[in-house]
Order: C-alpha cells, then structure tokens, then sequence
C-alpha cells in the first residue's frame, strides 16, 4: 500500500517496485529544455489569465505537440496522455513538460505510458525522485531561463 499526497489522503495499491525501466534512449539539450519551456509558458493561457490553472504538454524535443490546461493538475497530465493514447501518438522520443509539483503520482502515470522524461519548474517529492530513479524517467525540476535541476537518469540531457 503506497500512500499518496493528493487532497484527503489518497492511497494507491500498486506496489513501487512494480515499475520497469524505461529504455528509451532519447536525448536533448539544456538549450531545447528552455526553449520548450518558453513556448509552453506562451500557450499557458488560462494560467496567464486566472493565476490557477495547471498546463502539461508532450513535445518530441523541438516542438510542442499536445499541450492541455486543467484547474487539477492530474487532470491536464490525463489530457495529455489521453490525446496520445486517442490518436496513436507513442510515448517513446518524448518529453512531458508540466507545470506543477512533480508529485509521486504524476511520474506513476508518465513512467506507466514510458514517457522518459518529464520536466516542470517545480520541485519534485522525495517519493517522486525515487519512482523516477527505479523506472528509469528522467526528472528535471526547477526549470528557469538560466538554470534547471536534474534529479535521475541525467545521461538523456546535454548542455
């Protein structure tokens, strides 16, 4: 039983070692990383316009390709993953940008669809770093026009 820090306590039944590793051996550039994260922020509407809207995106490295806005954080990584699932779009070669909390839950699902990296601006949990290390995803946190953090699997980024 894996106990989770989603509103009231959620728990979660899937053991952590039930994760595989990723073996995608998709790489890209700190420079990309930023670029991405630029466009991702000008598509960032609703955010730009309420101040409470979470946004994810999945790109291939040089272009946004899915990008979805939700109030509930999951709910826009859900869109994303749900996009590719409908129209047949694979997860490998890609990168998924979110803009919230990297939170346990969020890498479950990427790692899930083998999604091999996953960047945000913000901080990532403890239990997120240790599912992203065991299932070979790539985190980055701390995203900013000058710096970003990588926590696992740092052979997929080049300066």
């Amino acid at each position: 039983e894996l106990v989770t820090s989603r509103c009231l306590g959620g728990i979660t039944f899937n053991n952590k070692r039930n994760f595989g590793k990723i073996k995608d051996n998709f790489s890209i550039t700190t420079a990309a990383i930023k670029k991405l994260f630029e466009e991702f922020q000008r598509k960032s509407e609703l955010f730009q316009l309420t101040g409470c809207f979470h946004s994810a995106a999945l790109s291939d490295g040089k272009r946004i390709l899915i990008f979805a806005e939700d109030i509930g954080r999951h709910n826009a990584v859900d869109k994303v993953i749900g996009y590719s699932v409908i129209n047949d779009i694979p997860s490998t070669g890609k990168l998924m940008l979110v803009s919230c909390r990297l939170s346990s839950e969020i890498i479950s699902k990427c790692s899930r669809w083998e999604i091999p990296i996953i960047a945000s601006r913000a901080a990532p949990t403890d239990l997120a770093v240790e599912i992203a290390e065991m299932s070979g995803v790539t985190l980055i946190g701390f995203v900013r026009e000058d710096r970003l953090s990588v926590y696992t699997d740092p052979q997929r980024i080049f300066l």
